[in-house]
Parts: structure tokens; C-alpha cells; sequence
């Protein structure tokens, strides 16, 4: 089974600021911006890994647990050859 890490997906409070610090940081450069669902989705590559940031949901707290996360990591996504046999593996 090979798996590969392709992103990780982080919700802001801040977006337009959060891209700029990626930017400023760590040389990030902006690959897309998509509208997933109404949702501003802002895909970057940093040294080659991939980052993507979008707002975070509704007017929402940091929480120390949540059963419906709204911001901070939401996604830490990897990729296969082979979906179905990944999964069986598993």
C-alpha cells in the first residue's frame, strides 16, 4: 500500500492574513482559489507540501473539544494508488 500525504487543510480566522503569513514566512506561493460550496478555499504549496486554508464556519469560539469543528485543522488528507485495495488493506 502506497500512501502519500497530499495536504492539510486549516480553517482562519483570518484568511486574507493567514495567506500573506504563509507567504511572507515560508515562501508560500498561491496554486488556486476555488469556491468549494460557497466556501473561499485558498490551495497553496510550501516546499513542496500543499496547505489549504479557508475561513473558519459561522461566528464561532475556539473550543477545546467540539463535536462540530468550525476552524483551526480541519483535514490532514493523503493519497493512494489504489483506493479500493487501501481500504480493504485496512
Amino acid at each position: 500500500m502506497a500512501v502519500m500525504f497530499h495536504h492539510v487543510h486549516l480553517r482562519c480566522e483570518d484568511l486574507d492574513g493567514a495567506v500573506s503569513y504563509y507567504e511572507n514566512i515560508f515562501d508560500g506561493k498561491v496554486l488556486e482559489i476555488a469556491d468549494v460550496g460557497g466556501l473561499k478555499v485558498v490551495r497553496m504549496e510550501i516546499g513542496g507540501g500543499r496547505i489549504f486554508l479557508s475561513s473558519k464556519l459561522g461566528d464561532t469560539k475556539a473550543e477545546d473539544t467540539s463535536d462540530d469543528p468550525r476552524w483551526g485543522l480541519y483535514q490532514l488528507a493523503f493519497t493512494v494508488e489504489d483506493l479500493d485495495a487501501t481500504v480493504e488493506e485496512l
